[in-house]
């Protein structure tokens, strides 16, 4: 049975069997002039379902392999806690708006695996397949929309879209999602929101716990003050060590499982010097999976990693993750990396031009010296390109020359033996 699926400005046409989902858009509502450039869907495999895309008549199908996901619909049968992890991990997606893949956000077009992470289904290509330019306004109110979709009993998401969302200000949740200027902003509240809800939980279990462990507890103060000291080192030890271990063994479970998010959330609190060295290879190795978008480029950082046995390397793809590009481009300076110094410093430019709190004049200031340090790697770069193009010249006329030497050497010597039997010839008659 096929049925319609409107996602704001995109309709699609939409067939599901079993695990299998295909979404069907006519040609004549795109800008293709190759399928080669159908290629681009799936160049992020960390954010989208990869996509069998095929021709069939006048229509576009791209089929989904939606083994082991949930839908949305799904998710809002969680508890609030869960409901606002997984709306804060929806914030990934705002870190493909730069990109030449444009998003489709509405709940109909996201599944999620087991660790809540959502990946979206169809997307657009710039200038290619509709939406064909990046919206960030519209991105934003599809989040807030979204947001309070989730725990509103009267709201939907397309009537939250097409009006409703002005009316949607009962609770002091959705009072202060409308409040929120921009992702960064809701991406925060939705944390928030998300840690109390976890620290409650963690306090219910806390409280089951002490019940159960209330008989253990009177025998143990029975035993006298040495046994309490005792115990309490005993106790102290593990406690203090157990939930580090937890915290290490669910990053790698998450890395495992390519939730690279996850390893990240996992681990940002832990200082970097205390983190073992395998530890900050998954952490740093989520982070380039986090940060870099170009598959290629991915690689070829995850390769460095793995060939350089400089600590500084992994310190460094840690604080890009924490956002500590100040911290970054130190390390990348030591390290003398003009890649490395140049990702730093546009991070670090954007991170400082959505600084709302940031004094304006020492914000500029920062913002003219970055941008002195990236125009002098640029130039540094541009001349060491100039020399080795220089180089590759000389030794390309250094060649010639020697060509041309031999050439001539060559004539010289027919000449030579030309001369050499006319001689004789002569000698002879």
């Amino acid at each position: 049975m096929e049925d319609k699926l409107i996602l704001g400005a995109v309709e699609l046409s939409a067939k599901k069997k079993d695990d299998r989902l295909i979404l069907s858009l006519p040609q004549a509502d795109t800008s293709l002039r190759n399928t080669q450039e159908l290629q681009l869907l799936n160049q992020d495999k960390n954010y989208f379902i990869q996509a069998d895309v095929q021709v069939q008549d006048e229509n576009l199908e791209f089929h989904y392999l939606l083994t082991d996901m949930r839908f949305f619909e799904q998710i809002k049968q969680l508890d609030r806690e869960h409901k606002l992890r997984m709306l804060f991990n929806i914030g990934r997606f705002s870190s493909m708006l730069n990109g030449r893949t444009t998003l489709v956000l509405h709940p109909d077009n996201l599944v999620f695996d087991i660790n809540l992470m959502p990946y979206m289904l169809y997307r657009g290509i710039k200038n290619i397949l509709p939406p064909f330019q990046h919206e960030e306004g519209v991105f934003l109110k599809a989040y807030k929309c979204l947001a309070i979709a989730t725990f509103s009993k009267e709201f939907k998401f397309d009537d939250l879209m097409n009006g409703a969302y002005e009316r949607a200000k009962q609770t002091s949740f959705e009072k202060a999602v409308h409040q929120s200027q921009n992702v960064e902003e809701l991406q925060a509240l939705l944390k928030k929101y998300y840690e109390e809800e976890h620290k409650k939980a963690a306090l219910k279990f806390e409280k089951v716990s002490k019940a159960q462990f209330k008989g253990f507890k009177i025998a143990t103060i029975a035993l006298g003050v040495v046994s309490i000291v005792l115990i309490s080192l005993v106790l102290y030890a593990f406690s203090s060590k157990i939930p580090t271990e937890e915290l290490y063994n669910q990053a790698n479970a998450s890395y495992i499982n390519e939730n690279y998010i996850d390893v990240k959330e996992s681990l940002k609190d832990q200082k970097i010097e205390d983190i073992p060295k395998s530890i900050k290879k998954i952490y740093a190795i989520s982070s380039i999976k986090t940060s870099l978008q170009e598959e290629e480029k991915q690689t070829n950082a995850i390769n460095s990693i793995s060939s350089i046995s400089d600590e500084r390397l992994l310190n460094y793809w840690i604080d890009i993750a924490r956002n500590d590009f100040n911290g970054s481009l130190k390390i990348a300076k030591s390290l003398d990396v003009n890649d490395l110094k140049k990702f730093s410093i546009i991070l670090y430019e954007n991170q400082l031009k959505k600084n709302t709190k940031m004094n304006q004049q020492e914000k500029e200031d920062k913002l003219k010296d970055l941008e002195v340090q990236l125009n002098e790697i640029t130039e540094e770069e541009a001349a060491a390109q100039e020399a080795q193009e220089s180089e590759t010249q000389k030794a390309a006329e250094e060649k010639q020359k020697q060509i041309e030497a031999q050439e001539k050497q060559k004539v010289e010597k027919r000449k030579k033996q030309s001369k050499e039997k006319q001689d004789k010839k002569t000698d002879k008659e």
